[in-house]
């Protein structure tokens, strides 16, 4: 499954949740900002190495992210 997929439902759930603490909008930002330049990294460069570590930057903010919404709901 596509991470943005994930991502744009968590956000909106936590958004409809009024969940707009700073750690969700910075995880929700980072994880934006991460994903452009994972993908300008993938279109210019391609180390396998760096884009690995970006994308398991963008896994660790949307577990968090996904977990602060679970959290929420409960």
């Amino acid at each position: 499954m596509e991470q943005p997929t994930v991502f744009y439902p968590v956000v909106i759930v936590l958004a409809l949740m009024g969940e707009n603490s700073a750690l969700s909008v910075n995880l929700a930002c980072g994880y934006a900002g991460v994903r452009v330049l994972h993908g300008l990294w993938q279109a210019s460069v391609n180390t396998v190495s760096v884009r690995f570590a970006l994308f398991a930057i963008l896994s660790l903010c949307l577990i968090t992210l996904s977990v602060g919404a679970v959290m929420q709901a409960v």
